[in-house]
């Protein structure tokens, strides 16, 4: 069975390396969201254009694409457990924005 979606490893090292265990993913359009173990969420940034030939990935994409770090958010305690990215209709003067929504296991 073919699958749409796109799996990208993502590393990243902080000075603790226990801290650093991800344990919620999120994609959404430009963007790539990891939940930490600690509770600590990162949003990366697509830089460039993953180019696929037919059903596999080119050799060429690996270069063509880049994740950049943008926003380290922080509030949880805990393992972060679900990630999820809504729109939130704007009025007649704003076209509306992204909400990221998240969950820990503390709630």
């Amino acid at each position: 069975m073919a699958s749409a979606s796109l799996s990208i490893p993502i590393a990243f090292w902080t000075r603790n390396i226990s801290t650093a265990a991800v344990s919620a993913t999120l994609a959404w359009e430009h963007y790539v969201v990891a939940g930490l173990e600690d509770g600590l969420i990162w949003v990366l940034k697509e830089q460039g254009t993953l180019l696929t030939g037919g059903d596999s990935v080119t050799e060429a994409s690996a270069d063509a694409i880049r994740l950049d770090p943008g926003v380290l958010l922080v509030g949880h305690n805990c393992r972060i457990t679900a990630l999820e990215a809504t729109l939130a209709d704007g009025d007649a003067k704003s076209m509306g924005e992204w909400i990221l929504i998240s969950a820990s296991e503390d709630g």
